[in-house]
């Protein structure tokens, strides 16, 4: 009665190996000993356990027979992906008060101060400036994090056109000539249609593009080239001669919020959303992100897309 097989479906958790063997021998964690201990008294039991970085609900119920218990089912779900799911919400929602906070409280405290008369008349027109750039930093942050909750709840948009690629990513490059100073921005390639919701590839190109905009070096350039692939396999690549992406980073820059150089962000009104956006809406399309950057010389970002 002391011994118990595990389900077949369960030996990719603890091996090949563990038919006809006592289950306490095969997993020695204190608590799931414990609950198969209580199990075996006639107890239900449900336990939160980890094993080998994976997090598990396992369930014990005592199996009867006649009023006597001669068994037990112990059955183990895979939660690793859930709890990873709602952890990332929980920082989702901490970065986005605090994101949301340091606007507001600016825009608070200077509207304030002119409606008290607390500021100077030659002030006004300063702290005005401050308002309109702190709300347009809001709007941008806003809409960033609406389209990502579209994509979370899987509320994107699906419409499907055939459009010109150079000629869409010419209109995305003259919407940002204003913010791009004395950077250059180049774009090469070949000129061809694809398949696509066009209002998500806009969005790709113009967080790839405002990117290598903001980062970028005084008389620095942003080249953005277009190649197209047999088997509807689309190349999206922005280079960039700007400041550059230590390697520490390499594998962190596509996550929500995050920020290689925080202050030149808050400079640029950089949101830390752009990347993951544009990693959205490639794998939406079944595509890959390619990094390729060094610190001090520049990044390139290519985006492979089935369209």
């Amino acid at each position: 009665m002391e011994r118990f097989c595990l389900l077949t479906t369960v030996r990719k958790i603890f091996g090949e190996n563990i038919e006809q063997k006592d289950v306490t021998h095969i997993y020695r964690d204190k608590a799931f000993q414990k609950a198969v201990a209580q199990c075996i008294n006639g107890e239900n039991v449900e336990k939160q356990l980890e094993h080998d970085f994976k997090m598990y609900n396992v369930s014990f119920s005592p199996i009867y027979s006649y009023g006597t218990i001669r068994g037990a089912v112990i059955l183990f779900y895979d939660t690793t992906e859930k709890q990873k799911a709602e952890k990332q919400r929980r920082e989702f929602s901490a970065n986005v008060s605090h994101e949301l906070k340091t606007p507001l409280t600016i825009i608070s405290a200077l509207a304030e101060m002119i409606a008290r008369g607390m500021a100077k008349e030659d002030e006004v027109k300063s702290f005005a400036d401050r308002i309109t750039e702190q709300s347009g930093r809001l709007l941008v942050l806003i809409d960033d994090i609406i389209r990502l909750s579209e994509f979370d709840e899987g509320q994107e948009q699906r419409d499907t056109i055939s459009f010109g690629l150079w000629q869409l990513t010419e209109t995305v490059i003259n919407s940002l000539r204003d913010n791009a100073g004395s950077v250059e921005i180049i774009l090469k390639g070949e000129r061809f249609n694809i398949s696509a919701n066009s209002r998500m590839i806009d969005e790709l190109l113009y967080n790839l593009i405002d990117n290598g905009i903001k980062y970028n070096k005084e008389n620095g350039t942003v080249t953005v080239e277009l190649t197209r692939i047999e088997n509807g396999l689309c190349k999206i690549s922005v280079s960039d001669t700007g400041i550059g992406i230590s390697e520490e980073h390499h594998s962190h820059v596509f996550e929500r919020f995050y920020r290689t150089e925080k202050s030149r962000s808050k400079k640029t009104g950089g949101t830390g959303l752009g990347l993951s956006i544009v990693k959205h809406i490639t794998e939406y399309y079944n595509g890959t992100v390619e990094l390729d950057s060094t610190e001090g010389i520049g990044t390139k970002i290519t985006c492979n897309l089935l369209v």
